[in-house]
């Protein structure tokens, strides 16, 4: 019977020792000079130091291959890169975050790190070698919620060791012969909720809202934004634009936001009574921190040298020959990651255009979920005094009855031998 946890284990031995090796970013294998001083940044509260490491370990464990869908050779380093990108923007100020308030710096940095963990946690090991996981937004937002069970690193060994569940392809109560399986195939023993996970760390409802926001956002700048004006522009280079031309990829874009932000409250239980209290940050702060993930996801695609908090330093080791990845892959790997985010870069126009729509939704519409408290106009209703209507008084007329006096009718006198007395 093959051991195919055995193998695994071996075989992610072998892979961390290589990526132990220094980086290599071309097919001759030259190595990327390491900076001076690389970029460490520190969580201020330990609540998010405290999940980093079960989480990063499971991150670890889904392998890369198809980097024309993620640059690193696996979940984790592309999101501490994606992660020290905010922190390194952080420190030198830069526009993308130049407007957010800096009590929310670390849990931004946080969410950066956690913007694919749609991508893990479901015990599919092989997709992201050969493919992509295409409903990773959705399946992160959930995940945040504790709507979906997340199978961590510690949960899948512990599963692989301890549990043997029958394969439910036989009706003869065999035993699964896949350990790595043994987890999916018990997730409701072997799985973390999330959401249980952050809130024992210490996560408020207001940080646990703007993880989930940022997850389920992070790619739709991308999709809704900057993917229809590249081909607008192209298909339109000589057309005049103004300031108009663009107004419904805005709207479009807030729509989704507005959406998917109900949904995330409505599971909080946040309404107009309590948001002040359990929501305090603003619509258009959330909006710049959600743009400012999805700018730093494009930056982190490439390598970001330095370590975030507690976690060690990442080590992708890029592919330097065909037989380790296609061809089409490997050079669209190869191509500089700088020179698509200087293009990238160009877009923070659109976010004061998207920053324009919240402000004109706030001024004239109500939040979606939260009915308008219309303070209806105290009326008086005039007294109107109902006149006093005298009834008539109506005699009855006396009636009297009239005296019929009986006429006196004499009987006639009937003679002696007279033959009709009647005539």
């Amino acid at each position: 019977m093959t051991d195919y946890k055995k193998q695994y284990l071996k075989y992610k031995k072998k892979y961390l020792q290589m990526k132990n090796k220094k980086y290599k970013t071309s097919s001759g294998g030259s190595v990327i000079p390491t900076p001076p001083k690389p970029l460490h940044y520190k969580f201020s509260n330990p609540k998010f130091s405290k999940v980093l490491p079960d989480l990063n370990n499971t991150f670890l464990t889904y392998f890369v291959r198809d980097y024309s869908r993620h640059h690193a050779d696996d979940v984790s380093d592309h999101s501490i890169w994606t992660a020290l990108v905010l922190a390194d923007w952080v420190e030198s100020k830069n526009k993308w975050i130049s407007d957010i308030d800096t009590k929310y710096h670390d849990v931004l940095v946080f969410s950066a790190f956690i913007h694919d963990i749609g991508k893990t946690g479901d015990g599919d090991y092989t997709s992201l070698i050969s493919s992509y996981k295409p409903t990773h937004h959705n399946d992160g937002v959930d995940i945040i919620l504790g709507n979906k069970k997340y199978i961590t690193y510690a949960n899948d060994l512990d599963a692989s060791l301890n549990s043997n569940p029958e394969d439910t392809f036989y009706n003869d109560k065999r035993k699964t012969l896949k350990p790595t399986k043994n987890a999916v195939n018990n997730i409701s023993e072997y799985s973390t909720n999330i959401q249980d996970m952050f809130k024992k760390s210490g996560f408020t409802i207001e940080e646990l809202v703007i993880c989930a926001m940022i997850v389920g956002m992070v790619d739709v700048f991308e999709e809704l934004i900057i993917e229809p004006i590249e081909k607008y522009n192209l298909n339109n280079q000589n057309k005049q634009k103004d300031t108009n031309t663009h107004i419904t990829l805005f709207t479009s874009y807030k729509t989704h936001f507005n959406k998917l932000l109900d949904t995330i409250k409505i599971h909080h239980g946040i309404d107009r009574r309590n948001s002040t209290q359990m929501l305090p940050i603003d619509k258009i702060t959330l909006t710049r921190m959600c743009l400012a993930v999805s700018a730093a996801n494009v930056k982190g695609s490439g390598i970001i040298q330095g370590t975030l908090d507690n976690l060690p330093e990442p080590t992708t080791v890029y592919p330097i020959n065909d037989t380790q990845i296609s061809s089409s892959n490997l050079k669209l790997f190869l191509n500089k990651i700088e020179d698509k985010f200087s293009k990238y870069d160009d877009y923070y126009q659109y976010v004061d255009k998207i920053i324009s729509q919240t402000k004109l939704k706030t001024i004239e519409q109500p939040k979606i979920d939260e009915k308008p408290t219309v303070e209806k106009p105290t009326v008086e209703k005039p007294t109107v005094e109902k006149p006093t209507v005298e009834k008539p008084t109506v005699e009855k007329p006396t009636v009297e009855k009239p005296t019929v006096e009986k006429p006196t009718v004499e009987k006639p006198t009937v003679e002696n031998n007279s033959f009709c007395s009647i005539q």
